[in-house]
């Protein structure tokens, strides 16, 4: 039943965006490529859960993250403040990505494009701020001072 709804929800997504006959893969994914830099990938889960996750910079960026680049990402991950309510995390290939975990009982196609928009955004932002890991660190800081000052 799961994957009916899936289904359903990627063909009204691809016919909203020009793709009609999207759908999820044998594996129960769906990968989309934007503006030939991001790669955002689909993946329904158990339980009714869809989670989008898009790597951030780019494929020959794998290896080690410096301990301030990793500090950034968990500080700006807090409470998903500092992305826009997404995550930040170091994917299989050992780059970092941003990522979405969203019921699917509570997607229809423009919300679920609404999700993918905010996930390119995040990715373009934190692009930027992983590259200069002292500017996302001070993004990250004023986010958390902004929470202190709430509580």
């Amino acid at each position: 039943m799961t994957r009916a709804i899936a289904d359903a929800l990627l063909s009204d997504l691809g016919q909203r965006i020009g793709l009609p006959g999207l759908q999820m893969d044998n594996h129960g994914c769906c990968r989309l490529a934007f503006d030939g830099r991001w790669l955002v990938t689909l993946a329904l889960m158990p339980r009714g859960r869809l989670f989008l996750y898009c790597p951030v910079g780019s494929p020959d960026a794998t290896g080690a993250l410096e301990a301030a680049t990793l500090l950034c990402m968990l500080e700006g991950s807090f409470m998903g403040r500092g992305a826009a309510g997404a995550t930040l995390a170091v994917g299989p290939d050992r780059r970092a990505c941003v990522q979405r975990d969203l019921s699917l009982a509570l997607l229809d196609a423009s919300s679920l494009h609404a999700e993918i928009e905010q996930i390119l955004s995040t990715a373009e932002t934190w692009s930027g701020r992983l590259a200069s890991p002292a500017r996302g660190r001070a993004v990250a800081v004023k986010t958390a001072t902004r929470i202190k000052a709430m509580a």
